[in-house]
């Protein structure tokens, strides 16, 4: 059977991911230029500006891109642990030629990775810790509960906060909905017309490599106790992808809309869309 990638969304979804892929181009000019410039001596680079973003000397830094503020202009947002253990999240935005910061806030102590999503027309900072996933309001710099749903995410040592990427466009609609995987199957969330979330709904099968010991996953919190499962079969930044690789969208039964395909062992298990 053939599995198909999911087709480009409607011109709603495409002018956001052009809008973000402009960012590219300016992160290679801040980064590149100026190791071009200096291994071609004595030759002018007419391609990029050279720009230099100071983020400070910490540990692992997580660099993601978004229109944060609302502005015309993207910001670089960098999350780190600084060296007092706490989670912080700090912003640079371009102005007057040149970068600085024009945030820098502390996360929730349990925050464990973040990711990017556009809600309510508006790109916006996801932070996960246990139990919920929440978004960063750099209006009052606070974190604001958005759904509550648990993974049996189990970050390494040396990840950091790292960059996992939960969300995705389900059902074509131009709105970033939620796609997290789990041990026992895949968590989806559909994102409405006000940037509301419904709750999170678990599709699909459970991870194959998983011990037949650990039994069901669920506990009375809707959160995976990662106690009872083997350490190499929980979900790190590094394995998010082989975890990503078993679902699939495709209009499999041809009436316009995206179905999840899920892989389980020796076959393909399809949950068609409705309305």
């Amino acid at each position: 059977m053939t599995t198909l990638a999911a087709e480009p969304g409607s011109p709603t979804e495409r002018t956001k991911h052009d809008r973000r892929s402009l960012f590219s181009p300016l992160i290679l000019g801040v980064f590149l230029a100026g190791c071009a410039t200096t291994a071609t001596a004595g030759f002018t680079n007419d391609l990029f500006e050279h720009y230099e973003v100071v983020t400070g000397a910490t540990g692992r830094q997580t660099v993601l891109h978004g229109f944060f503020l609302g502005g015309a202009t993207a910001e670089l947002a960098v999350v780190h642990i600084d060296t007092n253990g706490d989670r912080r999240v700090q912003m640079f935005g371009f102005d007057d030629g040149a970068w600085a910061s024009v945030l820098d806030a502390r996360l929730g102590s349990g925050a464990l990775f973040v990711d990017v999503a556009e809600i309510g027309g508006r790109d916006r900072l996801i932070t996960y810790e246990r139990g919920r996933l929440n978004w960063f309001d750099p209006d009052s710099a606070t974190e604001r509960a958005l759904v509550r749903v648990g993974t049996s995410y189990k970050p390494r040592d040396d990840e950091g906060i790292p960059h996992v990427d939960v969300t995705r466009d389900l059902n074509h609609d131009g709105r970033d909905d939620l796609l997290m995987p789990d041990l026992d199957g895949f968590w989806t969330s559909i994102q409405m017309d006000d940037g509301s979330f419904t709750d999170a709904m678990k599709l699909g099968p459970p991870e194959p490599f998983l011990d037949e010991r650990v039994g069901n996953l669920d506990t009375e919190d809707g959160v995976s106790d990662a106690s009872r499962s083997y350490r190499d079969v929980g979900i790190t930044a590094s394995t998010l992808p082989l975890y990503l690789s078993r679902v699939h969208e495709m209009d499999y039964d041809q009436d316009g809309r995206s179905d999840l395909v899920f892989w389980n062992e020796d076959h393909f298990e399809i949950h068609l869309q409705n309305e």
